[in-house]
């Protein structure tokens, strides 16, 4: 047998290991005719069409889908009927959302909302913008020997902290004035006449003049503004025995709300994760703990029902890995997944019983360093036909990567789809379609990208939506111990009997290359026909594949729209005197 079969791990070195698996994913047989094989990842049928430019996130809540697309919150019934619930304040980049009793919090990290699902004492149904600015227009603080009569007010409207100076510049029968937002280093507008009125200067803020006369000339008047939100806006939501938790970005505070009430929310209702200098990314609640994740380090707290703060850490145990891609998270079967850094770099790491453990490979995470969008990294966990996976895509670089916890490997998810400034390529094979993976109604649907359409997964489809799935396959060497070697024949057994009835896919190809110095360089594309639907007898065989010396390198690839599994190989070689 020829070990087709295995899992990406392309080395610095080609001529080491240059492996890729593109679109298949291992399984495993331990009674088979072949220990291993490999299967196609899923295609992906339209669910349903919605106008829109990206599926930003979406949440299976007693037994409705609820997803945002663009700048809307929409709700999905089991017939595919949908309402629209409310409005988000951007339109673009991820959302997580959780849910409690009534209730559904939204996150688009920049903006807190709550979707209160039913009417109680305490709050109507509906959309709630959680997210309140509380603006700040201090007294004015008067700097000089004349008439003390300016006040301030308004509301400000912009966000940040500024200093503004109002000057007198000219005294005459009706005074006037400049003013400046740098502490005043420079003035912004000079020469405003005053009015006795309230005058407006920028963004809200006010100033008004008991006299319009009077004063004296180079007085000034100082006073600051700022803004800031009684609700601090976390990444990743969470709930821990029907609390509410939400880190503060940039901080290493995280808050709670009332039980069971996202909409209340005492500012004074938080505790720091504080073993080490740690900033936080997120919380996530795993079999009754709180995970509470940083840039370097996690911490887990648990609830010991206190009346002042419910939450204390649990002593004696820090996890020596942290994130600063929060989107990453994610879990199933209380395992922990997460794209971790630290000061020994970056790799993915499983965490169970506290004990955290490396899954990526070292090639995998090298291929991480040359990527420019760490933090932008997200993820999902997705079980299909018994295996568990782990998906993670880096979206700027254009990759996902797919960890399947059953067989311990990994594989690359790719999708076709038209390139948008095309040079020589008129498509391109770029990230994985998917933003989101829910399990509804028996069915596995992912969220698109680019579009507000949402899709189906299945095996019996070979598409994603209207493009193919390009399955593609690069061996380990095999070589003769230097010896030169000739390679006479190489059969791939395939699920024969497999294609279509008609049009593409009807005579489904195989294509082979063959590199003959570790992966630098690759031989023609040979073609052949891998089966047809009824032909249970059909073998792909190549024939006469040339003398190798160093390694023999095989590529396998296939387009075509059918089940293209791969079972196994077989060649035949002889060693040349």
């Amino acid at each position: 047998m020829f070990p087709i079969v295995g899992q990406p791990y392309t080395l610095k070195s080609k001529q080491l290991d240059v492996q890729n698996c593109i679109n298949w994913y291992v399984i495993t047989d331990s009674t088979g005719k072949y220990p291993s094989g490999l299967f196609p990842r899923p295609g992906s049928l339209l669910w349903t069409t919605h106008a829109g430019n990206e599926n930003r996130g979406a949440i299976v809540y007693k037994n409705e889908l609820y997803v945002v697309i663009d700048n809307k919150l929409y709700v999905y019934h089991s017939n595919k009927a949908y309402q629209e619930l409310g409005t988000l304040k951007t339109s673009s980049g991820l959302v997580r959302m959780v849910g409690n009793e009534t209730q559904i919090f939204i996150s688009d990290a920049k903006n807190g909302y709550v979707y209160q699902t039913i009417k109680t004492d305490a709050h109507t149904r509906g959309f709630h913008d959680i997210t309140v600015t509380e603006s700040l227009i201090s007294d004015p603080t008067f700097n000089g020997t004349g008439l003390d009569d300016m006040e301030t007010g308004g509301t400000y409207t912009a966000s940040g902290d500024k200093t503004y100076v109002v000057k007198i510049t000219t005294v005459s029968t009706i005074d006037k004035f400049s003013w400046s937002d740098d502490g005043g280093d420079t003035f912004k507008v000079s020469g405003v006449t005053i009015t006795g009125s309230a005058q407006t200067l920028e963004y809200g803020i006010t100033v008004t003049f008991s006299n319009t006369n009077s004063h004296t000339l180079n007085d000034k008047w100082t006073f600051q503004v700022s803004s800031d939100s009684s609700f601090y806006v976390p990444v990743i939501p969470t709930t821990q025995d029907g609390y509410g938790v939400f880190t503060k970005q940039n901080s290493n505070r995280f808050y709670i709300s009332a039980i069971d009430d996202f909409l209340s929310i005492n500012a004074l209702d938080y505790a720091r994760a504080n073993t080490y200098s740690n900033i936080l990314s997120a919380a996530i609640s795993i079999n009754q703990e709180l995970f509470l994740i940083g840039e370097n380090y996690t911490e887990i707290w648990y609830d010991i029902g206190a009346e002042l703060f419910p939450f204390q850490r649990r002593e004696g145990i820090v996890i020596p890995y942290g994130t600063k891609a929060p989107y990453a998270i994610a879990s199933f079967n209380n395992i922990l997944i997460f794209l971790a850094t630290n000061n020994e770099g970056i790799s993915v790491i499983a965490c169970e019983n506290y004990q955290a453990l490396p899954i990526s490979t070292e090639p995998i995470d090298k291929e991480f360093l040359t990527y420019n969008d760490i933090e932008n990294a997200f993820a999902y966990t997705e079980q299909y036909n018994g295996h568990h996976f782990y998906v993670l895509t880096f979206p700027h670089s254009e990759k996902t990567w797919c960890y399947d916890f059953t067989t311990k490997m990994w594989h690359e998810r790719r999708t076709r789809r038209a390139n948008e400034n095309p040079l020589s390529n008129e498509y391109i094979e770029g990230r994985y379609l998917a933003n989101w993976h829910v399990y509804w109604q028996n069915k596995h649907l992912i969220g698109d990208f680019n579009s507000g359409n949402i899709y189906e997964l299945s095996d019996d489809v070979y598409k994603d939506y209207n493009e193919l799935i390009i399955c593609e396959r690069t061996t380990q060497h095999v070589d003769n111990k230097q010896d030169l070697f000739t390679l006479n024949q190489l059969e791939i057994e395939v699920e024969r009997g497999q294609g279509l009835t008609s049009g593409q896919g009807s005579i489904p190809q195989m294509m082979l290359q063959i590199s003959k110095d570790g992966g630098y360089r690759w031989g023609k594309e040979l073609w052949r026909t891998a089966t047809k639907i009824g032909e249970y007898k059909a073998r792909v065989l190549w024939a006469r594949l040339g003398q190798m010396r160093t390694s023999g390198t095989l590529r396998i690839r296939n387009s075509d729209p059918y089940y293209k599994s791969i079972l196994g190989a077989v060649v035949k070689a002889e060693k040349d005197s």
